[in-house]
C-alpha cells in the first residue's frame, strides 16, 4: 500500500518520464487477484505477481528477465528439521526459497524481522 500513489501510478509515470529510455523490468506485486493482468501491463507493467507469493512463480520471472548467465546448481545441505505446525508455516515453499537465496540470506532476514517487529507491536 502507498500513500499517494498506485503501483499503477508509478508504472504509468516512470514509463512517461522515462519514454525511450531503457528501464528495469517493472513487476507488480498485488494482493488484488480481482484485477486483469492486462491492466496491470496496460499501465506500463511488465509482469504481475500475485499474493500470496510462490517460490516457482517467483524464480520464474526472476529467470525470465535477469537470467543472463550459465546457471549453477546449488548444494542442499542436509539439516535436522524441527518439528514445525505446517498449518502455520508452508515448509515447501520455505525450503524453495532456502534453494533459491541460501541459508545466510534467510538467517539476516530473520535477524531483521526480529529487531523490526517489536517496533510494529509496540
Amino acid at each position: 500500500q502507498l500513500p499517494d500513489m498506485t503501483g499503477l501510478d508509478i508504472a504509468r509515470a516512470l514509463r512517461e518520464r522515462y519514454a525511450g529510455q531503457a528501464l528495469p523490468p517493472l513487476v507488480a506485486l498485488t494482493a488484488n487477484v480481482l484485477k486483469d493482468k492486462k491492466e496491470y501491463l496496460e499501465a506500463g507493467m511488465d509482469d504481475v505477481l500475485s499474493k500470496p507469493l510462490s517460490v516457482p512463480a517467483l524464480t520464474k520471472v526472476i529467470k525470465h528477465y535477469w537470467d543472463h548467465q550459465p546457471s549453477h546448481t546449488s548444494k542442499k545441505t542436509e539439516h535436522k528439521a524441527m518439528q514445525i505446525n505446517e498449518s502455520l508455516l508452508d515448509t515447501a515453499m520455505l525450503e524453495q526459497y532456502m534453494d533459491l537465496v541460501g541459508p545466510q540470506l534467510i538467517h539476516q532476514s530473520l535477524e531483521m524481522f526480529e529487531q523490526m517487529m517489536p517496533g510494529y507491536l509496540a
